[in-house]
């Protein structure tokens, strides 16, 4: 009568369960080297030279603008950003992200073709956007940051976010 084996061929499955485990707990990096006792790890950078002051008068670098608008794209919204990496963390980025993709590059697209399509033009304010596109079509855009806002720009035919200068 012939037995059957298992997918290891017979052999116990223990030494494997032991040699993943020690693989798990060190690491695929291999040893790992400590700088040799009495050396020093700090790394000095070499003195400037002096340079001699310019003879005329500094000019002031121009104040930065106060706002910066950049296109509405996936990223701009404030959820997913923070949670970092890790096995909840990334599927959980990822589903926030995917929200974004859906309401920046389907939902607003799709709504404008439509009142181009009825209207014969684009929008041609932000309030005429936000009224005919975006409460119209019940779409939820993504909460922004703090100190962002959504603007749309009639000339480029886009929707925006403003944030704060840096």
């Amino acid at each position: 009568m012939r037995t059957q084996r298992s997918w290891l061929g017979g052999r116990s499955s223990w030494g494997l369960v032991f040699a993943l485990a020690a693989l798990g707990a060190t690491g695929c990096d291999g040893p790992r080297r400590s700088a040799p006792t009495g050396a020093s790890t700090t790394i000095e950078a070499p003195p400037a030279a002096a340079e001699p002051a310019p003879a005329t008068a500094a000019v002031e670098p121009a104040a930065p603008p106060s706002t910066v608008q950049k296109p509405a794209d996936v990223g701009a919204g404030k959820r997913g950003h923070d949670l970092g990496q890790g096995i909840i963390a990334t599927p959980v980025a990822a589903y926030f992200a995917a929200q974004e993709q859906v309401a920046f590059r389907v939902e607003v697209p799709q709504a404008m073709n439509l009142f181009k399509a009825e209207k014969g033009y684009a929008p041609r304010s932000n309030e005429e956007f936000m009224k005919d596109i975006i409460q119209a079509n019940n779409i939820k855009l993504p909460e922004l940051p703090a100190g962002h806002k959504y603007i749309y720009d009639p000339v480029q035919e886009q929707l925006m976010v403003e944030q704060p200068g840096q």
